[in-house]
């Protein structure tokens, strides 16, 4: 291996971009292009430039002449050559750039054999150089299509749009690490390997060769195309630079945000080239930087990481790898602080670039308070970006641990749990902070909240129907809309259900009176039933079935208790604004007269229809606004159509003509429900 100048190796041997190649493209990004010349420019102005590694097999021709197939390095190599070629119109012709090939097409080889005769050099000049290229008599327009010669045409612009005042000779303080493999028994398998990446390794490759001017030791910039990219190349054969780029790309960003605002586009909009000098100006970056790459196969979540649509829970999870990494904490202290970093995290609504910073710069403050010991050092004090609740938890979990080393097996335990997450403070509560207890409530949550429960829509109205029988437990949306509570995990729902719910003395009493899930049956059905009292119609004892099994994520509006309204919109768990409603007592008896006909057999398929004889005609569901009055059961006889729906203040139940609005017949509640038969035989009468 050996410092070189392009000059060295294009005069000691003829340069042949081979056909497995890709396309010469560096021209077409013209921010990345400009980018590289401005680099070079610097360099030149400088002290210099140093343009990373160029790979490469050199062979003997019989004639004694060198033959160099260049495996990493051709867009670079290229780009030189333009400069050369450039910088030596009006000045002496280089016959030695005649030893530029091009093997991936035959119209690129053509190109770049007829631009550098010396016949077509001696007629060019350095102003307006594409326009004298194109208007040459050797020029196809055929070449117009050709990827790499218009890339070469648009970078020849760039070049001069820089270069008119330079040399040839002001090139030679450019140089680079030439490896020739053949040196070093190396064989096609590192070729094949270099050249399998597509069209991301630019933009790694640019990164590449900037971010090295930051490393002064000559084994650390090696790690770039040996043993870190390993780290990816395991992760993905063909898209191992893309994921390393994303990477530098995550992690500077994350050093970045430690002391400059990021907007809400920021993370979209910007590229790393447009931030990573603030960053790695500071030497403490990249050593960083340089530690974490050494210890990056460690990272289990490192391919999600790499990825370009990462959301902030990733970055987050990443962020506390890292800072424990950063303070070269044992296996013992990196669980235990990762523990409680994503405890912190798991509970604390990330959702917008503001609260991703505050949480990012949070965790860097925490990490500084711990040097050997997280649970004799952590300093919750001063932490900010992450929810109050959870890290007063996390603070008082950490002192039971310090007084009771028993208590960390315990609380991961809990933690670990699909829904709690990490937040197990009500448990501790009900404990009363002794261990023994804790055990015990966390056991019974654990039988309620079973694993099966997750996906089980019945079982989790069993859990609601039991705990209705000792509080009407419903937290409140607004003033009338309430829930059962949902069990869906993400952090805003739990937040709007179960989380309102656990702590309440009616949980606790809930989980000291069962022991297996099968208590809560008991529950239910020695609740006795009263029509006028709506927490009957939920809790349905005796029965198998519940409305709560179609109440849409166990939303309802509860106006009072004569007009209650179950969720039939078509929303999601974190959504609220829904109108459309089926009223509780109405649907109740819908549900508890009549077996729902499957959509494919109905008359109009997004009516619910009921499965009843004939004579008594079609009888279905109105699903309406709530509050419009329409909701309640239908009846249609012939053309005329009759409604059954409740009297918005009294437990009646109204018998109407529909068009006419004419009252037929007024039931008491309770008696449908003692009797069906009773509005069986009043819907019979509608035949006469």
């Amino acid at each position: 291996m050996s410092l070189k100048k392009f000059s060295d190796i294009i005069t000691e041997n003829s340069i042949e971009i081979p056909v497995i190649q890709r396309d010469y493209v560096q021209g077409l990004d013209e921010k990345k292009a400009k980018r590289f010349l401005e680099a070079i420019k610097a360099g030149i102005d400088g002290k210099g430039l140093h343009l990373d590694f160029i790979f490469g097999s050199k062979k003997s021709e019989e004639n004694g002449a060198g033959r160099f197939i260049p495996i990493d390095g051709q867009q670079r190599l290229t780009t030189l050559f333009l400069l050369y070629f450039y910088l030596s119109l009006e000045e002496k012709y280089m016959p030695q750039l005649r030893h530029l090939t091009y093997a991936v097409r035959p119209s690129s080889e053509e190109f770049f054999k007829a631009l550098c005769k010396e016949e077509h050099w001696q007629k060019l000049t350095r102003k307006d150089i594409v326009r004298q290229i194109k208007n040459s008599s050797w020029y196809f327009l055929s070449w117009e299509r050709d990827l790499s010669v218009q890339s070469a045409l648009k970078m020849l612009q760039m070049i001069e749009e820089r270069f008119a005042s330079y040399k040839p000779e002001d090139l030679e303080k450019i140089g680079f690490e030439f490896l020739d493999l053949a040196e070093y028994g190396l064989d096609e398998d590192l070729y094949i390997k270099m050249n399998a990446r597509g069209k991301q390794l630019s933009n790694f490759e640019n990164f590449k060769a900037e971010f090295e001017k930051y490393i002064d030791d000559l084994a650390t910039k090696s790690k770039l195309d040996n043993e870190w990219l390993d780290i990816f190349w395991k992760l993905g054969f063909e898209e191992a630079e893309k994921l390393f780029y994303l990477f530098f790309f995550h992690t500077t960003l994350h050093f970045y945000a430690q002391n400059y605002e990021l907007d809400k586009n920021f993370i979209k909009q910007k590229e790393l080239f447009d931030f990573y000098e603030e960053v790695y100006k500071d030497p403490n970056n990249v050593k960083s930087i340089v530690k974490l790459l050494d210890n990056l196969s460690k990272y289990k979540n490192l391919k999600a990481y790499c990825t370009e649509d990462i959301d902030y829970a990733q970055r987050l999870d990443f962020h506390i790898w890292s800072l424990g990494v950063l303070k070269d904490f044992d296996d013992i202290q990196m669980r235990r602080w990762q523990r409680i970093a994503k405890n912190l995290i798991r509970n604390t609504r990330v959702e917008e670039v503001d609260a991703f910073v505050k949480a990012l710069r949070g965790l860097r403050a925490l990490a500084d308070t711990i040097t050997f010991d997280v649970y004799k050092e952590i300093d919750f004090s001063s932490l900010g970006g992450v929810n109050t609740k959870q890290k007063e938890e996390e603070r008082r979990k950490v002192a039971l641990i310090n007084k009771n080393e028993r208590w960390e097996k315990v609380l991961i335990e809990a933690e670990e749990h699909w829904y709690l997450e990490g937040q197990v403070g009500f448990l501790i509560d009900y404990a009363k902070e002794d261990l023994e207890a804790f055990k015990k409530y966390k056991e019974k949550f654990f039988i309620l909240f079973k694993g099966t429960v997750q996906k089980d829509k019945k079982a989790q109205t069993h859990i609601q129907r039991a705990l209705l029988t000792i509080e009407d437990y419903l937290p409140s949306h607004d003033w009338r809309k309430k829930t059962f509570c949902t069990f869906d995990t993400r952090l805003r729902v739990k937040e709007e259900n179960w989380r309102k719910v656990f702590g309440k003395e009616s949980f606790k009493t809930l989980l000291d009176q069962i022991d297996t899930f099968e208590d809560l049956f008991e529950l239910i059905d020695t609740y006795v039933f009263d029509v006028h009292d709506w927490k009957s119609f939920f809790i349905n004892p005796k029965e198998h079935w519940s409305v709560l099994e179609d109440t849409r994520h166990f939303q309802i509006v509860f106006e009072d208790e004569e007009r209650i309204f179950l969720n039939a919109g078509d929303t999601k768990p974190d959504r609220w604004k829904w109108r459309n409603a089926k009223e509780l007592y109405t649907w109740y008896i819908f549900r508890a007269f009549f077996k729902l006909k499957p959509r494919e057999k109905r008359e109009i398929k997004w009516r619910l229809e009921a499965e009843v004889d004939k004579r008594y005609g079609l009888i279905y569901y109105w699903i309406a606004p709530f509050g419009s009055g329409e909701v309640g059961i239908g009846v249609e006889k012939g053309e005329k159509i009759y409604e059954i729906k409740k009297d918005p203040r009294k437990k009646e139940i109204v018998f109407t003509e529909y068009e006419s609005q004419k009252v037929l017949k007024r039931f008491l509640l309770e008696d449908i429900l003692s009797r069906k038969v009773d509005l069986m035989e009043e819907i019979a009468v509608l035949r006469k």
